[in-house]
């Protein structure tokens, strides 16, 4: 489903206006460039941001709870959590992360969404076999 299927006509027109002709600069300390016109992408930081991220990935969580991948947290099943612009996969093993993995890389090939490998990060936990 395309976001704009998601949203209300009326909303979608003001998000419309909203992002046409948006203006911004790049600050480096006391350094600013001039000002020019942006009109892609979501604004880094804008208050709508999450919000939208979050519609727009909805469909992205849905596939991976259809596909029943995660790991069971007090009988919840939970393998993606989104917050913000940011994606958490949680799996048990080294197969199901990288279907999780491949979910959201199919997911963001549909959606035109790049997700940046230089701020991708893993974490491996396990059980210490005591002796």
């Amino acid at each position: 489903m395309e976001l704009i299927d998601k949203l209300d006509d009326k909303l979608w027109l003001v998000l419309y206006k909203y992002y046409l002709n948006s203006f911004a600069f790049v600050s480096i300390g006391s350094n600013k460039c001039n000002i020019f016109v942006t009109n892609v992408d979501v604004k880094q930081s804008g208050p709508l941001s999450p919000l939208l991220f979050s519609i727009y990935t909805e469909g992205l969580i849905k596939q991976v709870k259809n596909a029943s991948l995660g790991v069971c947290i007090n009988n919840l099943k939970i393998g993606i959590l989104i917050y913000a612009d940011n994606i958490l996969v949680i799996a048990s093993n080294v197969e199901e992360l990288n279907l999780l993995l491949k979910n959201c890389e199919d997911y963001g090939r549909i959606y035109q969404i790049q997700w940046n490998p230089q701020k991708t990060v893993y974490k491996v936990w396990y059980k210490s076999k005591e002796k």
